[in-house]
């Protein structure tokens, strides 16, 4: 019986420690993040003015861009390809919205934006009249999931877009014509963060044999909620939740902990990225195999 009960505790402080090991890899690697997001804010502070002074040419060369949507879509995909940052710029999607703020047409096969007001739906993008890039969250009404479905008594779950803007002037550059204007939704910005963590974890263990590669999951988080990448546990984000992560950031802090996800003790690191947006974050969970 004793032996089993020192069994028990061996495998009790083996727990913690891996978890404590967890969080410290966390750690690390949160700053890697947020990086990654700087990177990526800043690929479209320097491409995105650029693409709206091409646009001039490209989108208003024939007058008013409403009159042939579909030339508008191909002329979105050329902005893109002729400013570099533009190409390597993480969005979901490229959108030309006109001078009073609604959208005109985006790049996307599928066209849910056009004809929606963007301007009210992203207070404070109309700030791009007067900025080099204006940005802004919202939310479009799709994006309500209704998990109700699969998951009982989990309801509404929210993915809110980031949006940036800038503003397309006449050759003469005393008029704006419109917008130019990309962004991504808050999942899908988790999803790319993860699987570029995941790739940079992998490339670091190539020469490790004896090394496994952790459990890595990566999620965004405002002033309310926390997201995660399509495909995620939803234990993990309501674990996450939990933890108050915006209070815990404030001031620019960086808490770490140790959470347990279905028997699995996770290590969690969270920091603000207020080049991405001031009261936006990151948060970090990590296990080891």
């Amino acid at each position: 019986m004793q032996a089993l009960a020192l069994a028990s505790l061996a495998a009790l402080v083996g727990c913690e420690d891996k978890g404590k090991i967890s969080e410290k890899g966390a750690v690390q690697q949160i700053a890697a993040v947020v990086a990654t997001v700087d990177q990526d804010v800043a690929e479209l502070e320097r491409g995105l003015p650029l693409g709206a002074s091409k646009a001039t040419t490209i989108l208003y060369k024939s007058g008013d861009p409403r009159d042939d949507l579909g030339q508008v879509r191909k002329g979105l995909a050329k902005v893109q390809r002729e400013v570099p940052d533009l190409t390597a710029a993480k969005s979901t999607f490229f959108a030309l919205v006109d001078d009073k703020g609604v959208a005109i047409r985006n790049n996307l096969d599928s066209d849910v934006m056009g004809g929606r007001e963007i301007f009210k739906l992203f207070a404070g993008l109309d700030a791009a009249a007067s900025t080099p890039m204006a940005r802004a969250v919202g939310l479009f009404p799709e994006a309500r999931i209704d998990r109700g479905a699969l998951d009982a008594g989990v309801g509404i779950s929210l993915d809110p877009t980031w949006i940036a803007a800038s503003a397309i002037r006449n050759p003469e550059g005393d008029k704006i014509l419109g917008y130019l204007t990309t962004g991504w939704s808050f999942r899908r910005f988790a999803y790319h963060l993860q699987e570029n963590l995941r790739t940079e974890e992998k490339t670091r263990l190539v020469d490790k044999s004896d090394s496994k590669l952790a459990i890595l999951y990566v999620a965004v988080f405002d002033e309310n909620h926390v997201y995660t990448a399509p495909q995620t546990p939803q234990v993990n984000e309501e674990a996450l939740e939990k933890l108050g992560l915006a209070g815990k950031t404030e001031g620019n802090a960086q808490p770490s902990g140790v959470v347990e996800l279905e028997g699995r003790p996770f290590g969690w690191a969270a920091a603000r990225t207020p080049k991405w947006g001031p009261k936006l974050g990151v948060v970090l969970l990590r296990s080891e195999v």
